[in-house]
């Protein structure tokens, strides 16, 4: 909230902030902006949120009440004219050849590319008396939003979701000089993740570490067997929740482990639950090792935690991720983890505490862990329990809401 000074008191006045969430297919960062837009104290912050695309969170955000705008990116936005997308993708991709020789290249092109989104978004932030932008994925994705604080001024936070922007240098120095100008705050979802940003120039004086907050799960159990019709016979459960946009989030290591698993259990089913460029090379490995009478690839499903609490033992299979909600949507569902020892996911599990991870490829080690879940009773009350005790204590929806406000508060008292 803004603090003023008035006849010798302090007076409080509401902080209008403008969420910008540039992400195509409604991933973890649409699911980490609605789930804060259910719980923000709307008597001290005033969202308004822009997304480039259309998402089943758009209807999701209006049905809350926010004001929502779709504008069109001619780059980022899927919706765009097709001929003038192509171009934007043809110049960018020309941009990056340069970028090591000539880094002004790439940010001039960007400039270019996203001109007219940056003044809509300048004519919403005048519109709306927009106070603070909170760009929402990440600051290589999101660097449209720099141009706009450069435009208008308006105080900026970049959250750093993701430490994988690509290859060929894409955020070179002359970039995170840029970000350190004119981004008041840069927020990252795991220390992983801002050690990422770091060492690609990213000022760590200007960085604070809130980690992901899910909400309380108060609902039944998806009934696993009689959505997806298994056999009565079929047990145990294992599943996997995955967006398969990318070979970092899940690999054919998932088919190969569970395969091995077979061996032990012959009767268990897996549930691969997502879609994405990804699934049919799991369908093919699948096929390939002869256990796809086993698996179960169900598609994008809305009521993931419903799902996760259906299932005896859950799976993150990520090998390069920041920050894993599916792992705190797992402990909140009341069901055991079984996650890949890489990445941001060693921030929140403690091995044998609230979940057990393995070495990424040791396929034996993977049939082994998941067995000791399900012939372990203690193990497996114990990781259940810890694992309420971690979102409560930890990753709660009230407190990352809580700790943001603190950050809008910060920003605009410093103005």
């Amino acid at each position: 909230m803004v603090r003023k000074e008035s006849a010798g008191s302090l007076e409080t006045a509401m902080i209008n902030v403008l969420f910008v969430e540039s992400g195509r297919t409604g991933g973890g960062s649409f699911e980490s902006l609605y789930q804060h837009l259910k719980v923000i104290d709307r008597d001290r912050i005033q969202p308004t949120v822009v997304a480039l695309n259309h998402t089943r969170y758009t209807q999701l955000i209006q049905d809350l009440g926010v004001p929502l705008h779709v504008p069109t990116d001619t780059y980022l936005s899927l919706h765009a004219p097709q001929l003038p997308r192509k171009v934007a993708i043809k110049l960018k991709g020309a941009a990056l050849r340069l970028n090591r020789l000539i880094p002004s290249a790439h940010i001039g092109v960007l400039r270019l590319v996203h001109r007219h989104l940056v003044d809509e978004l300048a004519c919403i932030v005048r519109d709306a008396a927009i106070d603070i932008v909170h760009l929402n994925v990440q600051i290589y994705r999101d660097f449209f939003g720099l141009f706009l604080t450069e435009r208008t001024g308006v105080l900026s936070i970049s959250h750093l979701r993701s430490a994988n922007p690509g290859t060929r240098g894409q955020f070179n120095p002359k970039m995170a000089a840029i970000g350190n100008r004119y981004v008041g705050a840069f927020v990252a979802n795991s220390r992983m993740t801002a050690e990422y940003w770091w060492e690609h120039g990213i000022d760590p004086a200007k960085t604070r570490l809130i980690p992901n907050g899910v909400p309380s799960y108060g609902g039944p159990p998806v009934d696993v067997r009689k959505t997806w019709n298994l056999n009565s016979g079929a047990s145990p459960l294992l599943g996997c929740v995955v967006p398969m946009r990318l070979r970092l989030k899940v690999d054919e290591f998932l088919i190969r482990g569970f395969a091995r698993f077979l061996r032990k259990w012959p009767s268990a089913m897996l549930l691969v639950v997502g879609d994405g460029p990804v699934r049919p090379i799991l369908e093919q490995e699948a096929a390939a090792l002869g256990v796809k009478g086993n698996i179960v690839f169900t598609g994008h499903q809305n009521n993931a935690v419903g799902i996760l609490a259906g299932l005896d033992v859950s799976l993150e299979m990520q090998t390069m991720d920041s920050f894993s909600r599916v792992a705190l949507e797992t402990m909140q569902a009341g069901t055991p983890l079984v996650a890949n020892d890489l990445g941001g996911i060693r921030e929140l599990v403690q091995h044998g505490e609230n979940g057990l991870l393995i070495e990424y490829g040791d396929e034996e080690s993977f049939a082994d862990t998941v067995e000791s879940v399900l012939m372990d009773k203690d193990l497996r009350s114990k990781l259940v329990e810890n694992g309420y005790k971690t979102i409560s204590e930890r990753f709660s929806i009230e407190r990352y809401a809580s700790d943001m406000e603190g950050v809008y508060v910060d920003l605009v008292g410093e103005k």
